[in-house]
C-alpha cells in the first residue's frame, strides 16, 4: 500500500491520475487536512470526475471494513461528498480530540468504470455459507407471508355461498368476475407494480408496502354487501397480495446459497401450508356466516400485527440488492452480521475463501416490454403465460374458487365446507410437498 503522506484534499485530488486503477492502490489523507467548506470540496474534487472511488471513515480502512462508506460515481462524486462532509462539521474536532480513533478519508480507485458491472463480492460471500439456521430462519418468515396471503387469497370464494348468495347480494356470474379481478388481474398487476417497488427500493419496502396496502384496503369488505365496492376494495387489496407474490420468493432466493436454494424452499414451505390452511379455515369454522365479518377484519389485522414487525424487526434487507444499487456500507453491516451468526452456529473454525472471479453485480438499465417478446425471452413468455393462465389461474384458482360453492351445493354447511377445506388443505398440501 502507498501512502500519499500528510495531504490536504487539493493535494490528494492532484495525485489522483497517479493511482493504479486495477491495483490495491490507496490514497490516505488524514482528515484534519480537509477543508469542510462545501464550495472549496466540490472544486477540489473536480480532477476525480469521472472515476469511482470508495469512501470511508475512521480507522476502518485497516480491517477493510467500511460501515458508514459510500460509493460516489462520476460527476456527482464531487456533489455528493460535499453534501456529506456538511452533514459532519464537527468531525475533524471529535477525530482530533481522540487520536486512537483518527480518521482517514480512504479514496480506492476502482477497476470497473462506472457503466460496467461491479465485482459481486456480497454475492460471493452469501453464496460460500455454510447452511444454518439464519438462512432457514429467514426462509420461513419469508413462507410466514406466503401463507398469510394465500388465506387472505380466498375469502370472496368462501364467503359467497354462505353469506352473499343467501342474501342475494348478487349472483354467479358477478362472483366470477369477482373472483377473476382478485384472483387474476388484482394479483397480476400488484407484481408488476410492487415489483417495481422492490428493484427501486428494496425488498423490505416492498413486502412492508404490500402488508400496509392488505391491511388498508381489505376491511371496507366487511362493511357491505355491494358488488361494486366489494370489488373494488377485493381488488385493490388483491395488489398487496400480487406484491408478496412477487417479492418473497426474490428475497429467500437472494439470501439462501444455489446450492442449498430448492431444498429450503420447498421443506420451508410446508410451514406456508400450515399457514395458511389454519389461518384460512380455522377462524371459518368458528365466525362464519354468523360472524363472518370477524374473518374479514382478521385479514385486515394480522399482516400489521404479524407481517410488519416481521419486515421492520426480523428481516435485513437484501444485501444483494444493496451491493447492486451501490448501498455498499449496508450491504457490508448485513453480510457481516450474517457470517458472524452463520459462523457461529456452524460450528466450523473459520469460513471458506469467497470466490470473488465468478461473480458479478449488473448495472440495471431500462428495458423495453417488448423484449419479453423477443430472442430467446419470447418462447420463455409464452410458457409462463401459458403457465399462469392455464394452470395457475385455470386449473388452481379455477377449482378452489368454485370448491366451497360446490360443497355448499352438494348441501354442506358453512361449518363443514370449512372443516373440509382445512384438511385439504393440511393433509393433501404437506403430503404435496412432500411427494
Amino acid at each position: 500500500m502507498r501512502n500519499a503522506g500528510l495531504l490536504d484534499i487539493a493535494t490528494a485530488a492532484a495525485h489522483l491520475p497517479l493511482l493504479e486503477l486495477a491495483g490495491p492502490d490507496f490514497l490516505m489523507v488524514p482528515l484534519i487536512h480537509l477543508p469542510l467548506d462545501p464550495a472549496a470540496v466540490a472544486g477540489a474534487l473536480a480532477a476525480a470526475d469521472g472515476a469511482p472511488f470508495r469512501i470511508c471513515w475512521g480507522e476502518f480502512w485497516k480491517t477493510g471494513g467500511c460501515p458508514n462508506g459510500a460509493v460516489i460515481n462520476s460527476f456527482p462524486f464531487a456533489v455528493d461528498l460535499t453534501r456529506w462532509l456538511h452533514k459532519r462539521p464537527r468531525i475533524r474536532t471529535t477525530c482530533y480530540a481522540q487520536p486512537a480513533a483518527s480518521a482517514y478519508l480512504r479514496l480506492r480507485a476502482m477497476s470497473e468504470s462506472p457503466n460496467a458491472g461491479a465485482t459481486g463480492r456480497i454475492a460471493a460471500r452469501i453464496d460460500r455459507l455454510p447452511l444454518t439456521w439464519v438462512q432457514w430462519r429467514l426462509a420461513l418468515i419469508t413462507q410466514i407471508f406466503w401463507g398469510i396471503i394465500i388465506a387472505a387469497d380466498g375469502i370472496p370464494a368462501k364467503l359467497y355461498p354462505f353469506v352473499w348468495a343467501p342474501r342475494h347480494s348478487f349472483g354467479a356470474g358477478a362472483f366470477s368476475v369477482l373472483l377473476a379481478v382478485q384472483f387474476g388481474v388484482g394479483i397480476l398487476v400488484g407484481e408488476y407494480l410492487i415489483g417495481i417497488v422492490a428493484d427501486r427500493w428494496g425488498r423490505r419496502t416492498a413486502l412492508l408496502a404490500s402488508s400496509l396496502s392488505i391491511a388498508l384496503l381489505i376491511w371496507p369488505t366487511a362493511l357491505t354487501n355491494n358488488f361494486w365496492l366489494l370489488l373494488l376494495f377485493f381488488g385493490l387489496s388483491s395488489l398487496g397480495m400480487g406484491g408478496v407474490l412477487s417479492t418473497n420468493v426474490v428475497y429467500m432466493g437472494e439470501i439462501v446459497p444455489p446450492r442449498e436454494r430448492g431444498r429450503v424452499m420447498l421443506a420451508s414451505q410446508v410451514l406456508a401450508v400450515l399457514v395458511f390452511g389454519a389461518l384460512g379455515n380455522v377462524p371459518g369454522l368458528l365466525w362464519v356466516p354468523g360472524h363472518y365479518q370477524w374473518f374479514i377484519v382478521l385479514f385486515a389485522v394480522v399482516p400489521i400485527v404479524v407481517l410488519v414487525p416481521l419486515v421492520l424487526f426480523a428481516m435485513p434487507e437484501s444485501p444483494r440488492w444493496l451491493e447492486a444499487h451501490g448501498h455498499h456500507a449496508e450491504a457490508e453491516r448485513v453480510i457481516a452480521a450474517l457470517e458472524m451468526e452463520c459462523l457461529r452456529r456452524s460450528g466450523v473454525a473459520a469460513l471458506p475463501e469467497p470466490d470473488h472471479a465468478q461473480y458479478t453485480v449488473p448495472v440495471s438499465e431500462h428495458v423495453p416490454m417488448q423484449e419479453l417478446f423477443r430472442g430467446e425471452y419470447g418462447q420463455r413468455t409464452v410458457v409462463l403465460l401459458a403457465a399462469w393462465i392455464l394452470g395457475y389461474s385455470g386449473i388452481v384458482y379455477g377449482f378452489a374458487g368454485y370448491e366451497p360453492a360446490l360443497l355448499e351445493s352438494f348441501g354442506l354447511t358453512a361449518s363443514q365446507t370449512f372443516g373440509v377445506l382445512l384438511v385439504s388443505n393440511l393433509i393433501g398440501g404437506c403430503l404435496g410437498l412432500a411427494f
